[in-house]
């Protein structure tokens, strides 16, 4: 459907519409503790989730139905086929670890911003949307960088940015720089990623054609599995202190470096297919 350039700039506008609900979150979920405690934003969730459901059922028409010529070992042996491509593999995965970076913020930014910096509960979403904002304007800055340049010479520059914002957070930390010496090198982590996961995102599924979807899909999986590794390393290395989150998100943004140099650039003489 889409060229790898046009297909990034489809990503970068979806990340226009994904954005919102990071932003408004945490500010609302804030004031609803504030006021009616914990216990009420998971009854929120829950009349939200309902009335999704609802809406799907309703509104969303199904598009395919079972197909039974379609298994399981089939499925495996396209994903399998798919592991093997580097160019797909390099985009991933270093897509994946900066997004895994951002996840090591989500999970420790709260205990750094609320315990260490004495900030209101209701006061720390404003700090966490206004990085959502950034994220969502970086994004839209992408597609206009795409009518000018390839994603690939994009990419060069974000992902040295990421390397350097991270490195940065872990030198306020040691230092004792304080509030604003990690909400910087924080913003401009963030923001950096509503420029690289579009790319990213196109660059990997570019290499797939025709098994888009079925990479789609390890993509995703790809994503969320690393999220989940860095959520969790910086919940067991918790120790008191801004480290293991500005740590987790160091690591993450330098091996997304060397990962993007060593695997996908390299890969860029391969002949990209539409998404």
């Amino acid at each position: 459907l889409y060229e790898e350039r046009d297909a990034a700039r489809v990503f970068s506008l979806l990340m226009l519409v994904m954005g919102v609900a990071p932003i408004l979150a945490p500010i609302v979920g804030g004031y609803i503790t504030l006021n009616w405690g914990w216990h009420a934003v998971f009854g929120l969730l829950s009349v939200i989730s309902l009335v999704c459901l609802l809406a799907v059922y309703a509104v969303l028409p199904e598009t395919r139905g079972p197909n039974p010529s379609i298994k399981l070992s089939s499925a495996l042996q396209t994903y399998a086929s798919i592991a093997r491509n580097r160019r797909f593999i390099g985009y991933t995965i270093s897509g994946a670890l900066v997004q895994a970076g951002m996840f090591a913020y989500i999970t420790g930014s709260p205990f750094v911003f609320i315990e260490l910096f004495k900030i209101p509960s209701e006061s720390y979403g404003w700090i966490f949307g206004s990085n959502a904002f950034g994220l969502i304007a970086a994004s839209q800055i992408n597609v206009r960088l795409l009518k000018k340049t390839s994603p690939e010479t994009i990419l060069k520059y974000s992902f040295g940015i990421l390397a350097l914002a991270s490195v940065c957070l872990v030198v306020a930390t040691i230092a004792g720089l304080g509030f604003w010496g990690l909400v910087v090198p924080l913003f401009i982590y963030i923001s950096t990623l509503g420029i690289t996961l579009p790319n990213t995102a196109a660059a990997a599924l570019s290499a797939e054609g025709a098994r888009a979807g079925s990479a789609s899909a390890f993509l995703g999986t790809t994503q969320f599995t690393l999220a989940a590794l860095s959520s969790a390393a910086v919940s067991s290395f918790d120790n008191g202190t801004a480290m293991p989150m500005s740590g987790a998100m160091a690591v993450c943004g330098l091996l997304a470096l060397v990962m993007y140099y060593k695997v996908a650039a390299k890969t860029r003489s391969l002949t990209p297919l539409s998404v």
